[in-house]
């Protein structure tokens, strides 16, 4: 057999395992991101419920207070949720966990900083589709809505968008903006952040 037919007969296999190596991935994220959208619809039922009846956990107001920007919040499971976020040009409705982590991230979107009092609210999110995969095709202009656990709905504005480098923390965090969402681009080495501007409260 020549050198040439087994390098080839070598590339095709090599290119056999990382196609393979793809599908699983894809088919790996398709389950993770089914798997928070069903856990989401779960979540929101429950915030509804507690909303309507007007169960939540009220923030210290006093100086025992450890968060200046605490919010008042509802407990769903293991964890506080602050309210739930609406972007209607996506189709997208989530609860939002109070504080984030890497594991809460898997479930829902979280609060990065900030609150829509102080206008300064900054939520971040997976790629997943359910949650700000499709957050690039958010156009300048659209709306977005953030209700809290005291049925209180505060109604953005899209003004802006960029891509940012994961190290921007201070950027992403301080800014203009009343409402900041981010989220990775694909693949992680860059995030996709965008501003929006307080339009009113109900």
């Amino acid at each position: 057999m020549s050198r040439k037919r087994k390098l080839g007969e070598r590339l095709i296999a090599c290119g056999g395992v990382l196609l393979l190596a793809a599908i699983v991935l894809l088919l790996y994220n398709l389950n993770r991101d089914w798997d928070a959208k069903n856990a989401g619809f779960e979540i929101l039922s429950e915030l509804d419920e507690a909303v309507a009846a007007g169960e939540y956990h009220a923030a210290p107001t006093d100086r025992t207070r450890v968060f200046p920007d605490d919010m008042d919040s509802v407990y769903i499971g293991e964890y506080e949720y602050v309210g739930y976020l609406t972007i209607p040009s996506l189709g997208v409705e989530l609860p939002v966990c109070k504080t984030w982590s890497y594991q809460k991230l898997k479930t829902a979107p979280c609060r990065y900083a900030g609150t829509p009092d102080g206008n300064d609210l900054v939520i971040c999110a997976h790629n997943y589709r359910s949650h700000f995969g499709r957050l690039s095709r958010l156009a300048v202009g659209a709306e977005v809505r953030f209700k809290d656990v005291r049925d209180v709905v505060t109604r953005y504005k899209v003004t802006a968008s960029e891509v940012m480098e994961p190290t921007a923390i201070d950027e992403v965090k301080q800014s203009d903006a009343d409402l900041t969402l981010f989220t990775c681009t694909y693949g992680g080495r860059t995030r996709y952040v965008v501003r929006c501007e307080k339009q009113g409260t109900r």
